[in-house]
Order: structure tokens, then sequence, then C-alpha cells
């Protein structure tokens, strides 16, 4: 019979590495996603710091190489299917295959209701034949924020607003022309810039409401207080 003021002693096992199933890191890879995102610090890689990591990668290689992304995956010590479902949530991650070449630059032409009502279909059948390049890459986005500057677009990350084809395409070969000599840019906190545009456009419109409510309901004139009487 078990004495009931024994209890059991639990051995707290530390934490094993996740190990990663199927395909296996590169040893490549992981010191070239080292160089980008530095070494694992003693606690290991934040797991917040993943979407900023992940925008290094993209920004680096124009993309988001399979391999790297698995070598990723392997210095967090994070499942390769979540960070395959962040990579594959943001529009503006591209994965790619390996040996996929990545375009020398993207244009994302938004396709919300605004921008659309606006014109954004007929940029994104007239762009590709004004630019008449095999490597810029046009293709449509959800929403990027800029409903009240419609039709809106990126080219790479910057927003260009009250887009048409021509300005399109002279920002084009401006990017271009700055990308020649240097590699191609880091920009600092793209997902963010984005989250700007979306406030931007949501303060526009909750602005616009609280107009027409005083418009509807003007506030009473504001009397001045009387001067206190003389005894």
């Amino acid at each position: 019979m078990e004495n009931p003021s024994v209890r059991p002693i639990h051995v707290v096992r530390p934490k094993a590495r996740f190990q990663l199933k199927g395909r296996q890191p590169e040893a490549d890879a992981v010191q070239a996603v080292r160089a980008l995102i530095g070494a694992p610090p003693p606690g290991g890689h934040r797991r917040d710091l993943l979407i900023e990591h992940l925008h290094q990668l993209n920004d680096h290689y124009r993309g988001l190489p399979e391999r790297m992304l698995v070598a990723l995956a392997a210095e967090m010590n994070l499942p390769m299917a979540e960070v395959l479902e962040v990579a594959s949530f943001y529009h503006h991650f591209d994965i790619l295959k390996d040996g996929q070449t990545p375009p020398a630059l993207t244009v994302r032409v938004c396709n919300g209701l605004s921008c659309a009502l606006a014109g954004a279909d007929d940029l994104l059948l007239r762009l590709p034949a004004l630019l008449g390049r095999d490597d810029v890459r046009v293709i449509s986005a959800p929403c990027i924020g800029r409903c009240e500057q419609a039709p809106a677009a990126h080219v790479g990350q910057q927003a260009q607003v009250n887009a048409t084809a021509e300005t399109l395409a002279a920002k084009v070969a401006e990017t271009l022309r700055s990308e020649q000599n240097e590699h191609h840019p880091s920009v600092d906190g793209s997902l963010f810039a984005i989250n700007r545009g979306l406030f931007r456009g949501w303060a526009y419109s909750a602005g616009a409401a609280r107009s027409a409510r005083r418009r509807r309901h003007p506030a009473p004139p504001q009397t001045s207080p009387r001067p206190p009487m003389k005894q």
C-alpha cells in the first residue's frame, strides 16, 4: 500500500531542440542566414523576430529561397510549417523554389475596391507592355491602405499614389538605375511601412466620418462665463 504522505518526484528535463522533419538545413545556407541575422544568442533567437528576419532575407535575395527558409527554421528552432505559414501570409514576401531567379523588381498594383474603381485594372494591363522588360514583374496585391490616393501601387517597397502607367514606368526606371551599382537595398521595417499605410487609410476614413457627424450634429455655441457679481 502506497504511503499518501510520500509524493512522487517529477524530473524536469531540459527542452530538447526542435528537430526538423523532412528536409534538413544545408551548411552553407545556415552560414548565409547567420551572416544576415547573426549567430544565435545564448537563449536562442527570439520567436517574435521571425518577421524581421524574413524581411532581412527577402530584401537580400529579392525573395525567400526555400533552402534559406529551412536554414532559418533550424536557426530559430521553429517548425518549418510555422515559418512557411508566416512567409506565405504577407504578399510582400516571395517564396522562391530552389534555382528560381527572382525578378529584378516587382510592381504590386493594389486591387482594393477604391483602386479598382480608380483604374487599377487598366494599370495591370498597360504597364507590362509599357515597361517592355521580362525581369520586372507586375502583379496585383491586396489593399495597401492608400484608398484616399487611389490608384496606388508599390514599386519594390516604395509606395506610389495617384499612379498612372507612365509614372509607374518612370519610377521603375529610376529604381533600377539606382540599384545598378549597389546591392539590393534593405528596407528597414517595410512591414511597418505597410502598417502605417493601412493606418493612414483608416485614419482618413475615421476623420471623414467624424466630420460628417459634426455637420449633422453641430456642437452648441460656447458662452463665456459670467463675471462675478460685485458685493
